[in-house]
């Protein structure tokens, strides 16, 4: 199997570059809070595949090019995992035990529950870590993904940190995978390089929302 080089770039949402990361008094706030609620959303839109891609996307009988239904978990039809929440619980157990938060709580939330007013209403007082997938498919057969990530406080109804993170090819090193390696066994490798776009997001987003290079 070929490797493919990709790069991964921290975004501020409206344009890419590194975020602040938490002042310490953010920090002092968050760890404060009784409980982190560590959240993420259905996705809003199925894995994307673009018309050349779905002619060899066989793993999956139903297919529809440009939209692809979303599952939480992978099943025999070989549907990828969206990788927001495998981001949201690494980046929440890091949280908790570089700020020494007291209680974390995961939870899947509808895509259209993100506004800071419905999670005030939802859960009342806390900080929120949400993890939202903006984007995920294939292009021209290689594997793409970008999410965003928020840090809320409740209490003060705002949101005190956002930051994104995608993934995407810039170029081969040696030959992408082809289709016949990705979706083989249940598209097996597609997840692999999912969860691998997935980690390095996490390491990139952990440098940018607490400046720490520690994994």
């Amino acid at each position: 199997m070929k490797r493919l080089l990709c790069l991964l770039i921290p975004c501020v949402v409206g344009g890419c570059g590194t975020p602040t990361p938490l002042s310490e008094a953010q920090r002092e706030r968050v760890a404060s809070q009784r409980v982190l609620y560590a959240v993420h959303y259905s996705a809003a839109r199925g894995f994307a595949v673009k018309p050349e891609d779905h002619a060899r996307a066989r793993f999956i009988s139903r297919a529809v090019p440009g939209r692809l239904s979303f599952r939480e978990r992978s099943g025999p039809s070989g549907l990828p995992t969206d990788p927001a929440s495998h981001i949201k619980e690494s980046l929440a157990a890091l949280l908790g035990a570089e700020l020494g938060v007291g209680r974390v709580e995961s939870v899947q939330l509808r895509s259209t529950d993100d506004a800071v007013a419905v999670l005030r209403k939802r859960f009342g007082a806390g900080a929120v870590l949400d993890v939202r997938t903006q984007h995920w498919g294939l292009d021209q057969g290689n594997v793409v993904y970008r999410a965003r990530v928020r840090m809320i406080d409740l209490d003060a109804g705002k949101i005190v940190w956002i930051g994104a993170c995608e993934w995407k090819p810039i170029g081969s090193v040696e030959r992408a995978p082809g289709a016949d390696d990705l979706y083989a066994d249940d598209a097996h490798l597609l997840q692999v390089v999912l969860r691998r776009a997935a980690d390095a997001c996490v390491r990139s987003l952990r440098v940018s929302l607490l400046a720490s290079q520690r994994l």
